[in-house]
């Protein structure tokens, strides 16, 4: 958690948090321990994916991985078969281990 002062109505200045910590975000460790692995996930704008975890970067708060089925296809017409994708943590509603 990052936190910065901030002057309140009453004058008074305390510290409030403007920002969680990478580990904090759901599913980040669940991610962090399972390079290789493959999950169901879910993202914010509806996409539902089958993925395999390639690596998560902590500093950019986001994870790579290769797309093995999703239901938004026509997203990555076009796109080369070996392509590796990223998401960030803050997109991500829920992930799943498969098998």
């Amino acid at each position: 958690m990052r936190c910065r002062e901030k002057v309140f109505n009453d004058g008074k200045v305390g510290l409030v948090v403007f920002e969680y910590a990478i580990e904090s975000r759901p599913f980040y460790r669940l991610l962090k321990d399972s390079p290789g692995r493959i999950f169901c996930v879910a993202f914010a704008d509806g996409e539902e994916s089958v993925v395999k975890i390639m690596y998560v970067d902590e500093e950019h708060e986001d994870f790579v991985y290769d797309l093995l089925s999703t239901n938004f296809g026509d997203k990555y017409r076009g796109m080369q078969k070996e392509a590796a994708y990223a998401a960030q943590f803050a997109n991500l509603v829920s992930a799943r281990l498969e098998g």
